[in-house]
Parts: structure tokens; C-alpha cells; sequence
């Protein structure tokens, strides 16, 4: 059995929310991340902000006093983006998990591998024994965010060594998404039924 385990599929189709479904029973020994869509009156999203795997839905209103905001969507279509947060709250997402029977990472493989601290503390925690299970970002994705949504060039190189390493050295597996797949539920829960029912 592999150690890690992430999905991968189209934006919006349900692989945060299964995992979440997943995982409820177990929360309480569970660390890392959610990436949060932050949502205006009318229900589009304006925003997005890291925040506790424990504790963050996966949607919640704009609110400007929020921490962890990384990337807001002005009303003319412009990307604010604000690094800084993979470099702070990103980093202790990362490394504050003592304890922790599994964590989530949710998700990988976009802007936050633009700073050298945050990649080298996720490596540091695919090396170690704790499991981590997630969603990566689809390398069409980050192709799509340094073409059309301004991030450097070099975010696609990233996304590919990011998957390449997680699959050839970190002992991970990647599941393509499809919505309804009983094999995938069941393929998931046999992964959380190793880490947390068995000692």
C-alpha cells in the first residue's frame, strides 16, 4: 500500500467534498490544509484563502479581515496575489501537526510551490511517515495559471516535478476523479480504514 494519496480531476466537481465527506469520523487527527473559496453575495467567487484542515469549510463569504487570503479577483477581473501567506500560514500548516495521524493537503501543486519555503517544508513532509492524502492540481491547471492568470512561468515546471517525485520517490499515488465511482470511495476508505482502524 502506498503512503500518500491525492485526486486530481476538473475544478468544482466534488473531490474536496468527498474527501471531507471521507474523512469527518477521523478530524479530530487530522492536520494540514484547506484551500477556501471565498464567495461575494451574488455566490461568485472573489477570493481564496488557506486555513485549517480541522476547521475551515470549503466555502464561506468574503470577508476582508480574513487571514490567510492569498488571491482576490477584483471586480475588473485583476489577480491580487499575496504570496507571503504560503510563506507564513502556509509553512505552519505544513510543519504544526504533531500528533497527527494523517494530514490533508488540500490542495497542492499551484501558486504556493512559488515560494522556496513552503516547497521544501511539503518535500520534508512527503519524506516523513506521516500519510497525506489531498487534491493536486492538474498540470493543464497550472499550465492555465502561468498562460492566463499572471503567475511565473516557471509554476508548471513545479507542478510537474511536484507529481513526478510524489508518485517516483515520495511513495505516493494519484487518483483521477470521476464523480459517483464506487471503486474510488471504496479505494479511499480502504487507504483512511489502514491509517486510523489498524495499529
Amino acid at each position: 500500500m502506498y503512503r500518500h494519496l491525492f485526486l486530481e480531476g476538473p475544478i468544482q466537481k466534488g473531490k474536496s467534498t468527498l474527501l471531507r465527506e471521507l474523512l469527518a469520523p477521523y478530524m479530530n487527527e487530522v492536520g494540514g490544509f484547506t484551500s477556501q473559496r471565498l464567495l461575494d453575495s451574488e455566490g461568485e467567487t472573489v477570493a481564496f484563502r488557506i486555513g485549517s484542515a480541522r476547521s475551515t469549510p470549503l466555502t464561506a463569504p468574503y470577508h476582508e479581515n480574513y487571514s490567510g487570503v492569498f488571491r482576490v479577483i477584483t471586480k475588473r477581473g485583476r489577480s491580487l496575489k499575496y504570496p507571503e501567506v504560503f510563506e507564513n500560514e502556509g509553512v505552519r500548516y505544513l510543519t504544526d501537526n504533531q500528533g497527527k495521524k494523517l494530514i490533508l493537503l488540500d490542495e497542492i501543486g499551484g501558486a504556493e510551490l512559488l515560494s522556496y519555503r513552503f516547497r521544501e517544508e511539503l518535500y520534508n513532509l512527503l519524506a516523513g511517515e506521516t500519510p497525506c492524502i489531498g487534491v493536486i492540481k492538474q498540470e493543464v491547471k497550472a499550465k492555465f495559471m502561468s498562460a492566463a492568470a499572471g503567475y511565473e512561468k516557471k509554476l508548471l515546471s513545479y507542478n510537474r516535478e511536484l507529481r513526478k517525485l510524489l508518485t517516483s520517490k515520495y511513495d505516493g499515488r494519484i487518483l483521477q476523479f470521476r464523480r459517483n465511482d464506487d471503486n474510488l470511495r471504496q479505494e479511499i476508505e480502504a487507504f483512511l480504514y489502514k491509517i486510523f482502524m489498524t495499529d
